[in-house]
């Protein structure tokens, strides 16, 4: 596990970025409430990116404009078709 406060945000606002490395089960929220509590002063999220989950991470990630771009090239597009889009985009790895 790690926290790391990023660059960004606006510190004269009481707004800061942080980057939380944690497992499944996390509740990212709660940990920013945690916080708040901590430093006597109340905090609450603003925004959460998720940059990877379950061995996924963003550089294997298909954009929805893609997505919806395919979906208009073939309307009548069915499951195997759907399917062979995803795998030529995506190589999927179970663990």
């Amino acid at each position: 596990h790690a926290l790391e406060l990023l660059e960004g945000g606006d510190p004269e606002a009481g707004e800061y970025r942080l980057r939380v490395l944690c497992s499944k089960g996390t509740y990212i929220r709660t940990l920013c409430h945690d916080l708040g509590q901590a430093l006597g002063c109340g905090a609450a999220l603003a925004g959460l990116r998720r940059t990877q989950a379950a061995g996924f991470g963003l550089d294997r990630a298909v954009r929805l404009e893609d997505v919806l771009a395919a979906a208009n090239r073939d309307v009548n597009a069915d499951y195997e078709n759907w399917s062979n889009f995803l795998e030529s985009q995506v190589e999927f790895s179970w663990k």
